[in-house]
């Protein structure tokens, strides 16, 4: 039966990558292809958000509001999966939920309502809670801590090259056909990442680069169980904890400003033209894979403290600037580029920074309740900024309010102790 050839060639390509001395490449690949396709969805609707307006017919506050739908399912979920990956494995968490971002991506494509919307990217938004924190777990249980921040800077190079090429491919589709055939297209990638990450090997292989105080999960499990209630108290209760936290939660706001708005405000605000306003989200993704691999390189020598500051600091610059460009293409770009250099390296070292200051054991859940803070930003950073652009008549001041929000986020990481491996 054709079904039965396919479970019996799935399951020795899993053999054959267990098997396999390269497998922890492979599952960085199938990690970062993920990501890829994971952040090509999320960033997606604010490259498709001008088109819908046309159809949907609905004001930038209710289109903040059905992006915030999709992030409060991601802020809800995220510490759940962060929490199931520390018991059950990341590989079965990640299989699961892609199937959720799926259902949630395509239905996208039938949306004829508001409500219908919300709903279907609150699905969305579900799975895509397990494609960054049980991803994060899964490949850096792969590599030694030397290279954390080096793999991680991969892993965010993903993530922007699944909003860049969305800049790129979806206005072309778009021209093709519509709007609606581009979420169908989402869907299915996204429903592709099931077949991706069921095959993968289940059990991490343990670097001969990685220290001989992170054991095996196998040989620790018994002495780390009973202490985790404690030292989840513990976690939550330290100052280091929660600058961390809250820092994460202004940057995050922040950086969703033009991740939204920066499309629809290139077309309607500054009169460009569809395709090219487009293009300056590729123009920002793609300056963020250069910035993920740079500055995640550069964290491994001076400290995650030290480049989230270079990180943030880069993204108020470039906020701010976007105001002064205005209509200048040759400006716009710039200041786009330098923003895009911060959005590439400020997720991986957000997420590296739980495996620095905690222990590896709860590494899960600690990058999962920091996902919460952000995603307390991320969730009301599209509302505030789109009801902001209604009121005033204008984008300006959602922009300078972003440029704050990365000012305040600098300020809260200064306290917390430099932390640098050699």
């Amino acid at each position: 039966m054709p079904y039965e050839r396919l479970i019996s060639f799935l399951h020795k390509m899993k053999y054959t990558m267990v098997k396999h001395q390269n497998s922890k490449w492979i599952v960085l690949f199938a990690g970062t292809f993920t990501v890829f396709v994971s952040y090509g969805i999320r960033y997606g609707y604010g490259i498709l958000l001008p088109e819908m307006l046309k159809y949907l017919v609905i004001s930038k506050t209710e289109a903040g509001i059905i992006y915030s739908f999709y992030l409060i399912s991601y802020t809800i979920f995220s510490p759940i999966t962060g929490m199931l990956t520390d018991r059950l494995g990341p590989q079965r968490i990640i299989t699961l939920f892609c199937g959720a971002l799926g259902i949630g991506t395509f239905l996208m494509g039938t949306v004829t309502s508001l409500e219908a919307a919300c709903i279907f990217f609150f699905v969305a938004g579900l799975g895509a809670a397990a494609c960054w924190v049980p991803i994060v777990v899964l490949v850096q249980s792969w590599f030694g801590e030397k290279r954390r921040g080096t793999v991680l800077g991969v892993m965010g190079g993903g993530a922007s090259w699944g909003f860049g090429s969305m800049g790129l491919l979806l206005p072309i589709l778009i021209s093709w056909s519509s709007w609606r055939v581009c979420w169908y297209i989402l869907g299915i990638m996204a429903f592709f990442l099931v077949l991706v990450n069921g095959i993968l090997p289940k059990r991490p292989a343990i670097d001969s680069s990685m220290s001989s105080a992170e054991p095996s999960l196998k040989s620790s499990e018994r002495s780390i169980k009973p202490q985790l209630k404690a030292i989840y108290g513990e976690t939550v209760l330290t100052k280091k904890f929660w600058l961390i936290g809250i820092s994460y939660l202004f940057i995050s706001f922040a950086i969703m400003v033009p991740l939204t708005f920066l499309t629809t405000y290139a077309v309607i605000e500054l009169n460009f033209e569809y395709t090219l306003s487009a293009a300056f989200s590729s123009i920002m993704a793609f300056s963020g894979i250069l910035g993920a691999l740079l500055l995640s390189l550069l964290s491994d020598r001076i400290g995650r403290r030290n480049t989230i500051i270079v990180c943030n600091f880069l993204a108020g610059i470039g906020l701010f600037a976007i105001i002064l460009a205005r209509a200048n293409v040759a400006a716009m770009t710039l200041c786009i580029s330098v923003m895009g250099l911060s959005y590439g390296g400020i997720w991986p070292q957000y997420a590296t920074c739980a495996f620095d200051y905690f222990s590896q054991g709860i590494a899960g859940t600690v990058v999962g309740l920091w996902t919460v803070c952000c995603g307390v930003g991320i969730t009301f950073s599209p509302l505030v900024s789109g009801y902001i652009a209604d009121q005033m008549a204008t984008f300006v001041w959602t922009f300078i309010l972003a440029a704050f929000m990365a000012i305040m986020s600098i300020a809260l990481i200064i306290p917390l102790k430099p932390l640098i491996r050699h």
